[in-house]
């Protein structure tokens, strides 16, 4: 009996240190860091969840191929894949797309966002080499500026199969509270990688910390 007891008290302190439960005098129920006002509450009698604080939620913005252009020069290729279109990035070749992106007005300007380039191949082996270059463009600011902010590369290892998903990542500069949307060039340097196949390009991702949580 004692041993059970001894069980059942270790249990109730592990819950409460690991999990940081708190029960109100309503049976209100809190989830969280509730002394630095960082905490989930489940309130009596209906137990919706709500969020309370100021601590950071990660976040993705998500952009289809479809809302991805090619206007410039040296194009990629939109083409049917799957379900859904793709942009094909011919092998030997340097083509690009691009694209602006609001910027989400719950980002946390003093945390850098990235960028994830998704993409697939039927090569199993050899790497692809992308390059972006961006620019944030804010209140007042010309939209005919030509010079990014800055120009980056990513060189990448295709999925072991055929056609599989993996992605390019780029960490970008910090955004001002005047941003208010960043445009965005992707060229894949075909002509330098050793992928030796079409790259299909079905997406960006923004990757971001938010400023409030719950937001």
């Amino acid at each position: 009996m004692n041993q059970i007891l001894k069980l059942v008290f270790i249990l109730f302190v592990c819950e409460n240190l690991l999990f940081a439960t708190t029960r109100g005098h309503n049976g209100d129920e809190y989830f969280g860091d509730v002394s630095n006002n960082n905490y989930a509450s489940f309130v009596y009698p209906e137990y919706k969840m709500a969020l309370n604080g100021d601590a950071k939620v990660r976040k993705i913005f998500q952009v289809s191929s479809g809302v991805l252009k090619a206007p410039l020069t040296n194009p990629a290729t939109y083409t049917s894949i799957g379900l859904n279109g793709s942009y094909k990035f011919a092998d030997n070749l340097d083509e690009n797309v691009s694209c602006a992106i609001a910027i989400p007005f719950e980002l946390d300007t003093s945390s850098a966002p990235c960028l994830r380039v998704g993409f697939g191949c039927s090569a199993t082996s050899g790497n692809v080499i992308f390059k972006i270059k961006y620019l944030y463009v804010g209140s007042n600011e010309s939209i005919n500026n030509t010079t990014p902010d800055e120009t980056l590369y990513s060189t990448t290892t295709v999925s072991g199969v055929s056609y599989g998903y993996t992605y390019a990542e780029f960490c970008l500069s910090q955004i001002s509270e005047n941003d208010k949307f960043v445009e965005i060039v992707v060229e894949r340097l075909g002509s330098q990688d050793t992928c030796n196949d079409d790259v299909y390009v079905i997406g960006l991702s923004l990757i971001y910390l938010s400023n409030k949580l719950g937001n």
